[in-house]
């Protein structure tokens, strides 16, 4: 219990900033699962991620862009984009705008599809109860998400294919953290919340040194009913607290240059 405790409550207090950010109301928030009520002003069609050398990437598409048209029609459902896309013949002519700027790119489709990841948004404000009970459906996902992302990343560190724009250290964070500050408060509660869940997951990985490691220890434990040699895992930890350490001073160098 003591173990756990700290990766419990990194998740309870990333579900009432996400909570709280949905009473104050959001902008861009995804309208999947959220009754018609509690969607304010008109939605739009955003780019949650763009998969590596698709055509979308290859053309230049990036998330958090925002679709206006696709084949010169005006878009505000995600299923408008694929549906636009697929009856395509040869080329699709795509506007997306990004704070403010629109471009045009002309993209070649493989097999009926561009690459991209979308999501329907818009401006949502939910009333306290409600907020509380979406609130922890919106950290389900976002938990999910990271965590599958966590998961991806250390698995292609051990095969030599992760790529290093996929994970930030102290630097890192406190940029983001700062442009999250003069977009508004609801963006820095996001972000807050982003980063409560990444603690979370990080901290529950089995590896030494960490809150996951220290509890695969003590399962061996109650399994063998003794305890291991204080030596052996006095030093798994040192050897697990070392490889962390370089591996903020390798992200963090990253960050700065």
């Amino acid at each position: 219990m003591v173990l756990v405790a700290g990766v419990t409550f990194n998740i309870i207090f990333a579900w009432i900033l996400v909570s709280v950010s949905l009473m104050i109301g959001t902008s861009k928030a995804s309208t999947e699962g959220i009754p018609a009520k509690y969607i304010h002003g008109t939605e739009s069609v955003v780019i949650e991620a763009v998969v590596p050398l698709s055509p979308a990437d290859k053309a230049g598409l990036k998330a958090g862009q925002i679709f206006e048209s696709v084949q010169g029609v005006r878009i505000t459902k995600a299923g408008d984009v694929q549906a636009a896309i697929q009856s395509a013949t040869s080329t699709v002519t795509v506007v997306t705008t990004d704070k403010g700027v629109l471009t045009t790119y002309v993209i070649v489709p493989d097999r009926k599809a561009i690459g991209v990841s979308l999501a329907d948004v818009a401006a949502i404000r939910i009333p306290i109860i409600p907020a509380f009970i979406y609130g922890a459906q919106g950290t389900y996902n976002l938990t999910k998400q990271l965590g599958t992302g966590v998961l991806g990343f250390f698995g292609n560190l051990f095969v030599g294919d992760a790529s290093w724009d996929q994970v930030s250290g102290p630097v890192g964070i406190a940029k983001v953290v700062g442009g999250a500050g003069k977009e508004g408060i609801v963006a820095l509660l996001f972000i807050s919340a982003l980063i409560s869940i990444s603690l979370a997951i990080m901290n529950i990985l089995p590896f030494p040194a960490l809150d996951g490691g220290r509890i695969v220890i003590a399962l061996i434990e109650g399994a063998l009913r003794k305890r291991l040699n204080i030596k052996f895992v006095n030093s798994i930890n040192t050897i697990g607290f070392i490889l962390l350490i370089t591996l903020m001073v390798v992200v963090t160098l990253k960050d700065i240059f």
